[in-house]
């Protein structure tokens, strides 16, 4: 039995974390959520869930997922999907230039977001090996 990717979720949009939960329904991911918005407190969970992904809302109340992924990447290279109502533009060229490994504009469906995570675990593996 393969071993189920990890994935932690980070938004206050209980709705959206609740439509991200639906991706354990096919046994291949596991995940994790928090309405953290506090830097020391996300580190900490990465540790602890040993995320394979981290998938970031862009707007969060008191740090948004732009900051948030710029303080991620000194201590991790874990591969980020970020989520925004943004729609193409200036906010999706900032938030992939920030490090972060894929980009989806609600609405999205979880299609699409299963490719985007194996997308970035695909660039992931090659950037390290």
């Amino acid at each position: 039995m393969a071993t189920k990717k990890k994935i932690l979720v980070i938004s206050e949009n209980l709705i959206l974390v609740r439509f991200l939960e639906q991706l354990e329904g096919d046994d291949e991911y596991e995940v994790a959520s928090a309405r953290e918005t506090d830097i020391s407190a996300i580190k900490s969970l990465l540790q602890k869930v040993h995320a394979d992904f981290l998938i970031l809302d862009i707007m969060m109340p008191s740090l948004d997922g732009i900051k948030t992924c710029l303080k991620i990447r000194p201590f991790s290279d874990v591969p980020i999907v970020m989520l925004t109502a943004w729609g193409a533009g200036q906010g999706k060229v900032r938030g992939i230039d920030l490090a972060s490994d894929g980009y989806l504009t609600k609405p999205f469906g979880i299609n699409e977001l299963k490719m985007r995570l194996i997308d970035a675990c695909r660039r992931n593996s090659a950037a390290a090996g």
